[in-house]
């Protein structure tokens, strides 16, 4: 059995990540938005991400978090990729890139949307003011968090790791 699940409970495990809860709202979003940068990095998992609320979002990702129960987690672990070395390094760059950050669910979901929007809306065309501007009026609850626009410019600046 090596479905979706196990690969992404797989690459999960080499992150240094434990099996998302579903039930709670920001482990769900973390998920989304880890997935997607992955993708971004050039780790696609085979999903595909529209806009949603909180930015990029994967009805078929979602439905393979709830589906990711105990067991599947921890036989995904138990998986051993063909070109696992490969898989296993550019995992480790992907979660150094990250560091800490990759535990905070809003920096994800401002860096995954930076991205997003950069890409899709701005045609990978680089302009700080538009995109964060396009940012903020699409996310609204965005400019009541406090310190907002320094954390908009920091993962602005990450967006280097990432294909545009």
């Amino acid at each position: 059995m090596s479905d979706s699940r196990m690969v992404l409970s797989k690459r999960l495990n080499i992150l240094g990540l434990s099996r998302p809860d579903m039930e709670d709202f920001d482990e769900r979003l973390r998920l989304q938005k880890i997935v997607y940068l992955l993708w971004a990095y050039g780790i696609s998992l085979g999903y595909g991400f529209n806009w949603y609320v909180r930015g990029p979002y994967s009805p078929k990702l979602a439905s393979a978090g709830y589906a990711l129960d105990d067991e599947i987690f921890e036989m995904g672990s138990r998986i051993r990729f063909n070109n696992e070395e490969e898989v296993v390094e550019s995992l480790n760059n992907f979660k150094e890139i990250l560091g800490e950050k990759i535990n905070d669910p809003l920096y994800l979901e401002i860096l995954a949307s930076l991205h997003y929007i950069k890409k899709v809306a701005f045609g990978g065309r680089d302009n700080f003011a538009g995109i964060s501007k396009w940012l903020t009026s699409h996310k609204p609850y965005l400019k009541k968090i406090e310190g907002i626009n320094t954390l908009i410019e920091s993962a602005y600046r990450d967006l280097r790791y990432f294909n545009t």
